[in-house]
C-alpha cells in the first residue's frame, strides 16, 4: 500500500497600531488576507509535480549543547517517515522548525553551515557556510518544484545549537521522492 499525503499550509496574522490622543483614537491595521496583504495559504496534494508532496518527515529532536545533528533526507535509516521507512526526498517543498518552549538563551542554527553534503535549501547558491538562526519558529516553503535533493552530495540538513542548555526542536519536513 503506497503513503499519500495531503497538507494546507495557511499562514494567518493581525496587528493594529494604536495612537490615543486626548480626544482622539487613530488605528492602522494590517491582516493578512485583506488590505491588499495577499493570503497565505496553500495545500499540497499527493503527487510529485509542483506544489505536491508525498513525503514527510515529523520528528521533535534535543540539539545537546555545543551539538548537532544533521538530518540525513536520503538514504539513512536513522532518519525515517512517521511509518519507519527510509527518507527519500528529492525535492523538499516546506520546512518548519519550532524551538519547544523558547527562551532567550535558546535558539539552533538551521542551514548549510560549512557541513560537507549540506543540501542548499533556501539558502539557494551562496556561501556554505550559511545558516539561519531559529529562537521561535520558522517556516520556508516553495510551492514550485521545490529545493533539489541529491543523495550523498546534497541531502543533509544540519541543526546546531552553540548554546550552554540543551535545545528541543520540532521539525517538519515535506517533499517529493
Amino acid at each position: 500500500m503506497a503513503n499519500e499525503l495531503e497538507a494546507t499550509v495557511t499562514v494567518s496574522m493581525e496587528a493594529v497600531l494604536q495612537k490615543v490622543a486626548d480626544l482622539l483614537a487613530t488605528a492602522a491595521q494590517a491582516q493578512i488576507g485583506s488590505n491588499g496583504f495577499p493570503e497565505i495559504t496553500h495545500t499540497f496534494e499527493n503527487g510529485t509535480a509542483a506544489g505536491q508532496a508525498n513525503e514527510m518527515y515529523l520528528d521533535q529532536l534535543t540539539i545537546p549543547a555545543g551539538g548537532s545533528v544533521n538530518i540525513d533526507l536520503t538514504g539513512s535509516t536513522s532518519y525515517t517517515n512517521p511509518f519507519g521507512e527510509t527518507l527519500a526526498f528529492t525535492a523538499v517543498r516546506l520546512v518548519l522548525i519550532s524551538v519547544i518552549d523558547p527562551a532567550s538563551s535558546k535558539a539552533v542554527l538551521v542551514g548549510p553551515q560549512g557541513v560537507t553534503d549540506a543540501a542548499q535549501l533556501w539558502f539557494g547558491d551562496v556561501e556554505a557556510t550559511d545558516y539561519e538562526t531559529v529562537e521561535d519558529v520558522s517556516l520556508h516553503y516553495r510551492t514550485t518544484g521545490g529545493w533539489t535533493i541529491t543523495n550523498d552530495s546534497a541531502d543533509l540538513l544540519p541543526i546546531s545549537n552553540e548554546g550552554v542548555a540543551d535545545v528541543e526542536v520540532a521539525v517538519l519536513i515535506l517533499g517529493t521522492r
